[in-house]
């Protein structure tokens, strides 16, 4: 019985196998190294009315990823003002202005700098009222003094633009403190079975803004920011 034998050969040279490592991408990250970014404080106050207020402003500041914001120990441990210095004081305010650059003592008769600046924060928010004006007071710890006064005329809770005009407010204090906009006056458009939701910057005020009836896809806000449109 023959049996016959079949013998394939490359017609080219074998080459040495690969062995090297697979590149599997890069990889992205951050990482803050104490001190990058500013401290931040809210000041403990509570009443006029202004409680979600704070509650929004301080959220707001945080999500926005630009301060290391300091919580205060509970209790009566913080105390808010120092004893009166000398009247002297400087400043600049100009009418009809909703904001005011202030400084010198009349900002350290009001404010336990000293305090602040031990537990390492830069700036301080203070919101108050004044009549229906809310007040927001950004201290710069480091400089002893006031660096913006921002006024708001807020809606009452439970108005539809209330939300937003107090992300507004969150937005003017982060930019009176570093120089740049803030984001939480942006709402989001995003897609869900089908359906398109808008949702506020901190993640609340969800509602329907689609027809229930067909699938919708790919939500853009206009131009103007208050309208948008879908397929």
């Amino acid at each position: 019985m023959a049996v016959a034998v079949l013998s394939i050969v490359p017609s080219f040279h074998l080459s040495a196998q690969d062995t090297s490592a697979i590149d599997r991408g890069v990889r992205i990250g951050i990482v803050y190294r104490p001190g990058v970014r500013p401290g931040l404080v809210m000041l403990p106050r509570k009443g006029m009315g202004l409680d979600s207020v704070r509650a929004m402003v301080a959220r707001d500041l945080d999500y926005s990823d630009r301060f290391e914001v300091i919580t205060l120990p509970g209790g009566d441990s913080i105390r808010l003002a120092t004893s009166p210095t000398s009247p002297r004081a400087t400043g600049t305010r100009r009418s009809g202005s909703t904001t005011a650059a202030t400084g010198g003592a009349q900002a350290r008769s009001t404010l336990n700098y000293p305090l602040y600046q031990a537990l390492g924060a830069d700036f301080a928010l203070d919101i108050t009222a004044a009549g229906d004006t809310t007040i927001a007071t950004l201290h710069d710890i480091a400089a002893a003094g006031i660096r913006r006064t921002v006024r708001a005329n807020l809606p009452r809770p439970g108005d539809p633009d209330f939300r937003m005009a107090v992300h507004r407010l969150a937005d003017q204090a982060l930019q009176a403190a570093i120089g740049t906009p803030g984001i939480a006056a942006t709402r989001v458009l995003f897609v869900r079975e089908g359906k398109v939701y808008q949702i506020d910057e901190d993640g609340a005020d969800q509602k329907l803004v689609s027809s229930t009836d067909r699938q919708a896809m790919s939500p853009a806000w206009g131009a103007d920011g208050r309208h948008f449109a879908y397929m």
